[in-house]
């Protein structure tokens, strides 16, 4: 059985490592490998600067049978005056993957979200993240493309989905 749990302090040091070596990656993609680190780690610690009780973001552990599968991370987030849900990171065990973890994990996120009265659903995935667009488009996400932002060479794409 699948459950979400809300990430202790302890699982948070390994998360956070985890995202930043996600997150290096991502940014070595238009810079130098120490410059990206750099970078991911300030990024990561100032969204996050007092950890799981950071106020509006919700950081989650998946587990099967009780066994730590995964962890989900989303965030209240006021974009263009309007209050959304965006979600920072979802990952599964890379043994698990493909196996319908995912999109379950991301089923009971959505009512995590709707508890908090959020009704909107952004993410950024990576465009080469084919096994993760596809579980999204399957989830009824689509390509959002009206943010300030938007760099039509980002090697990502945000999504959105309304609930």
């Amino acid at each position: 059985m699948i459950d979400l749990r809300k990430m202790t302090d302890i699982e948070l040091v390994k998360f956070n490592d985890l995202c930043i070596d996600e997150l290096s990656e991502v940014f070595s993609l238009s810079m130098p490998e120490d410059e990206a680190q750099k970078k991911a780690e300030e990024e990561q610690y100032s969204l996050l600067p007092e950890g799981v009780n950071t106020t509006d973001h919700f950081l989650f552990t998946i587990t099967q049978d009780g066994i730590n599968i995964g962890s989900i991370w989303f965030a209240k987030l006021e974009k263009k005056q309007k209050n959304i849900a965006f979600i920072f990171y979802v990952g599964i065990d890379e043994n698990l993957r493909g196996k319908g973890f995912g999109t379950t994990a991301m089923k009971m996120i959505e009512i995590e979200i709707k508890k908090i009265g959020l009704k909107t659903i952004r993410l950024h995935v990576l465009k080469d993240n084919l096994s993760a667009i596809k579980m999204y488009n399957k989830l009824s996400y689509t390509i959002y493309t009206d943010y300030e932002k938007y760099d039509i060479d980002d090697p990502g794409n945000i999504m959105e989905r309304e609930l």
